[in-house]
């Protein structure tokens, strides 16, 4: 049921018209718990929310990770603040005044 809410939730966000003008916007979704027995995986959330549908022409990762793990999080992390140092600066600029 949980999953119901977040899929609900996510595409309430990516419809959000703040956001929804922003092709360059990135999308980084972490999956928490993956440590778990029944924890999903990337293949089957990727499958559920249609990321490749809903986030078409649009930079995103979907990273599994146990949030214990630091490392796996700065990880995920790295590749977000990696994309936004490499945007050219007009974009840079037209983002942060948004």
């Amino acid at each position: 049921m949980r999953i119901v809410v977040a899929k609900e939730e996510f595409e309430g966000l990516i419809q959000h018209p703040l956001l929804n003008d922003k092709p360059n916007l990135p999308y980084l979704i972490l999956v928490n718990k993956k440590d778990l027995p029944n924890a999903l995986s990337v293949q089957a959330i990727t499958q559920m929310f249609e990321l490749e549908r809903s986030l078409q022409n649009r930079p995103w990762q979907i990273k599994t990770c146990n949030g214990l793990n630091t490392e796996e999080v700065r990880e995920a992390f790295n590749w977000l603040v990696d994309y936004l140092a490499n945007l050219p600066a007009g974009e840079k600029e037209a983002k942060h005044r948004s």
